[in-house]
């Protein structure tokens, strides 16, 4: 399986892991997420290298009839952040 816009080089800046969660630091993540469950409003993340704010965009790419993604249930509540 292939995927767009990440590598399979765990050398790479962009190496997408083996699996889920599949990385030691993401692994961290979740591992807490899991322990906080419950307990939680949010979450944020701060991404440091291209100083940015993520969220996921889109749960999967539809490749016909054309190229789209289908957004997150939630994308509006999460565009509006932006605006605090």
């Amino acid at each position: 399986m292939t995927a767009e816009g990440v590598s399979y080089d765990p050398c790479s800046q962009i190496y997408c892991g083996t699996e889920p969660a599949s990385e030691p630091e993401t692994q961290a993540v979740q591992d807490e997420a899991q322990r906080l469950r419950g307990r939680l409003r949010g979450w944020l993340t701060m991404h440091s290298y291209g100083n940015m704010w993520m969220f996921p965009y889109a749960t999967h790419i539809r490749h016909s009839p054309y190229l789209g993604c289908e957004r997150v249930p939630d994308h509006r509540d999460l565009v509006g952040l932006l605006d605090l």
